[in-house]
């Protein structure tokens, strides 16, 4: 809920990613394609966005709502 940018070390390097108005982005990220970066922000519950280069992932999480998972995949 506060607006920051956050940097977050990952497998191929560091990834910005912004925090602002309920919403969450990739501002950049090491990977070499930016498909991340070029992702739109996301801001309900359970949105996410990853950079699998990086091997960084986001997920929006509101309080009080359910940690539980929907699915598995192995």
């Amino acid at each position: 809920t506060k607006d920051r940018s956050v940097t977050i070390p990952g497998k191929i390097g560091d990834s910005v990613i912004q925090i602002k108005n309920g919403t969450a982005c990739f501002l950049d990220s090491p990977c070499p394609n930016k498909l991340c970066v070029k992702s739109a922000p996301i801001s309900k519950d359970s949105d996410w966005i990853a950079c699998l280069p990086n091997q960084i992932f986001i997920r929006i999480e509101r309080p009080g709502t359910s940690k539980q998972t929907d699915a598995d995949s192995f």
